[in-house]
């Protein structure tokens, strides 16, 4: 399997909301990085960031625009994420009930065929 398709199988587990495929994919002290995160994130941290998103949003699609292997072990993504919010969040502010739309990239660097490093950016 080449870094675009185990790529390609990480986006598909967020789609599926599925965290223990999401943590899987990333080595032993793998770092997910996230504007909305006041630090970057390892292991089971990462699932759980992933749930509670699940639940903030749970009809949550990730449409994805583009993919390419950068090389130097290094891959880019494009997408855009469309969902309504109807989970409180974790700070406990209720639910707005507000569809959201937003554009954001994903650059993912890998060792071997696990992510060590994953940074998501908003576009829009």
């Amino acid at each position: 399997m080449n870094l675009v398709e185990i790529a390609r199988n990480n986006f598909n587990s967020w789609n599926r909301h599925d965290a223990d495929a999401i943590v899987a994919a990333y080595a032993e002290g793998g770092v997910y990085t996230n504007p909305d995160l006041l630090e970057p994130l390892t292991g089971t941290a990462i699932g759980d960031f992933a749930k509670a998103f699940f639940t903030i949003f749970p009809d949550l699609p990730l449409d994805l625009i583009s993919i390419g292997d950068m090389g130097g072990e290094l891959t880019a993504l494009e997408w855009v994420a469309h969902g309504t919010n109807t989970g409180a969040f974790p700070d406990g502010t209720p639910a707005t009930g507000r569809k959201v739309t937003f554009a954001g990239a994903s650059f993912v660097q890998y060792e071997g065929k696990k992510f060590v490093g994953t940074k998501r950016i908003l576009i829009g």
